[in-house]
């Protein structure tokens, strides 16, 4: 039998070289050749509704592609016709600013203050909402963790300040 970790190991490469895989099944084994190459990894690992109205979102990390992702959970929810949302963090700890920042916009009227950055040597920055999100009367409730952090902290800490929802 083969761990996991040694799997992995023999299964990695450099995209584009083959990997030769043998399978046994009931007794039989089967021979593969499968060209090695990217695996997505989806920072939005579900979207469903919660009740008839309330919508779910899970949102394991921020990364590049979160903000699209959201985008097109949000559009799925649409068409089941949500009126809430239940925004999971939990267990995110956190990734990409830019795109907890593209998030929270989607929730925030314009002009209310997302995060600020600021250091010994660096003036304050300000980043505030443009008022271009498509939910900004959405009921939102977001649920946190001990393991929720950074971009994840940014993101439930403006829907807070703002007292834009409800923080669990």
């Amino acid at each position: 039998i083969v761990t996991n970790e040694e799997t992995m190991h023999r299964l990695k490469g450099e995209k584009g070289t083959k990997v030769k895989i043998g399978i046994l099944r009931n007794g039989e084994k089967k021979d593969f050749s499968v060209v090695r190459g990217d695996i997505p990894v989806k920072s939005i690992d579900a979207t469903y509704m919660l009740t008839d109205h309330l919508g779910y979102i899970r949102v394991k990390s921020f990364g590049e592609t979160t903000y699209p992702e959201l985008l097109n959970s949000l559009a799925q929810l649409e068409q089941e016709d949500f009126k809430g949302l239940v925004v999971d963090l939990r267990g995110n700890g956190g990734g990409y600013l830019a795109s907890a920042i593209q998030m929270v916009n989607e929730f925030l009227p314009e002009n209310k203050l997302i995060v600020y950055t600021e250091g010994r040597k660096a003036k304050r920055e300000e980043y505030r909402s443009d008022g271009r999100g498509s939910y900004q009367e959405l009921p939102l409730i977001v649920l946190t963790d001990e393991t929720t952090a950074s971009a994840a902290e940014i993101f439930s800490g403006a829907i807070q300040d703002n007292d834009r929802g409800v923080v669990v």
